[in-house]
């Protein structure tokens, strides 16, 4: 899903690879985002922490962009990060940093 959205008075635009919406009433009430990440597959321990950072960080960008573009609080919207080379998943949720 391409977006562009404004959060907190900063233009935040990309690309989500899949986001989920739940409904109730016809109102959303939840969602989540899910990306798809490779080439992580042989870190581990500091190295794989390093490496999801960044990650952590676009994923709370998304989570933003989503609170605003449907009119959820954070505690609403999640994220997972599904690395598919190593058959993991990071669920990214809770309050939205800074």
């Amino acid at each position: 899903m391409l977006f562009r959205s404004t959060v907190g008075g900063t233009l935040v635009r990309g690309r989500m690879d899949r986001v989920a919406i739940g409904f109730r009433a016809g109102r959303a009430v939840r969602a989540e985002v899910v990306d798809w990440k490779t080439g992580a597959s042989s870190l581990a321990g500091a190295a794989f922490e390093e490496r999801i950072a960044g990650y952590r960080a676009q994923m709370a960008d998304y989570r933003r962009a989503l609170c605003a573009m449907l009119g959820l609080g954070a505690e609403a919207v999640t994220a997972t990060l599904a690395f598919v080379d190593r058959g993991e998943l990071l669920s990214i949720e809770g309050p939205l940093p800074g």
